[in-house]
């Protein structure tokens, strides 16, 4: 059963403005050491601004789907995107936010599906979440 859905749309730009002005402080701030390593792929400047862009969508998404906003209970650095030896990208929670997700919807066994796009200069996330037994 579908519990929540959330989308969210970031301008590339913006991002790569952060990484621009505010650097590894934003970047530490926002990404897991998992996700600040995974655009080490990218050779160019806007190929790395995209790759954040989608993961900072992503979380925005989550927290939207989560029916919770950014606080004490969600944190960037509690939700990482990550990509399957396929492609697909993931999200695996951390911490309070892991803690909040499972104890808001009863312990309910949890799927969180991934959808992110991009098209310069917009990225996007799609974020379902749904229990299953």
């Amino acid at each position: 059963m579908i519990v929540g859905i959330g989308i969210d749309l970031v301008d590339i730009r913006r991002i790569q403005k952060l990484i621009d002005t505010q650097g590894t402080r934003f970047l530490e701030k926002t990404f897991t050491c998992r996700e600040i390593e995974g655009a080490n792929k990218y050779g160019t400047e806007s190929l790395r601004a995209a790759y954040f862009a989608k993961r900072f969508a992503a979380k925005e998404a989550f927290a939207k789907a989560a029916g919770k906003g950014f606080g004490e209970d969600v944190a960037f650095l509690g939700i990482e995107v990550y990509n399957k030896s396929s492609g697909q990208p993931c999200i695996q929670l951390h911490g309070k936010t892991k803690e909040m997700l499972h104890l808001s919807f009863d312990k309910m066994k949890i799927k969180i599906d991934l959808s992110l796009s991009d098209e310069y200069p917009m990225a996007q996330a799609s974020v379902i979440i749904s229990t299953y037994n």
